[in-house]
């Protein structure tokens, strides 16, 4: 990724509905004032309120704006491996050049009884979460004044 500053945009609304005009004035508003990339349809950006219809076209409408002028950034996280997967491929066919996610959340119980095991699961460990300054593979973080958050395991600490 390149070094800068990075917006996690809002997804603004009018009533029940997207602003479109009102989500191109923000983008312009970015992109004029020199910022180095937009995350599209973060949690920032409503994403749990959207329908996979209306991610997707504000997604392409933000790297439609930003081609040639800042990275675009998707965020295309779900509780649903597929649906991660698909807002994934969508962000790379309409030209994201990043993707933000979380990992899909899976149960071991719900895998395990499905593979006709009805034993518990063994326990995982929980992450330990961290602050950075910089992102997990040390880049700078999306601005100077929030911090972005990282998961690691308690051995890989510092």
């Amino acid at each position: 990724m390149k070094a800068g500053c990075y917006t996690a945009l809002i997804t603004p609304f009018k009533g029940d509905a997207i602003d479109w005009e009102g989500l191109d004035r923000l983008v312009d508003f970015q992109i004029q004032n020199g910022i180095t990339g937009i995350l599209a349809v973060g949690t920032t950006g409503e994403s749990p309120v959207l329908t996979w219809d209306e991610h997707n076209e504000v997604t392409e409408r933000i790297a439609r704006k930003a081609a040639g002028k800042c990275l675009c950034i998707a965020g295309t996280g779900s509780n649903n491996t597929a649906e991660t997967l698909e807002g994934t491929h969508h962000a790379a066919q309409c030209g994201c050049q990043a993707v933000l996610l979380v990992t899909p959340t899976t149960t071991a119980r719900a895998r395990s009884r499905s593979a006709g095991n009805t034993s518990p699961p063994s326990p995982r460990p929980s992450p330990a979460w961290t602050s950075s300054p910089t992102s997990s593979r040390g880049a700078p973080g999306p601005s100077s004044c929030r911090r972005t958050w990282r998961c690691c395991s308690s051995s890989t600490r510092t």
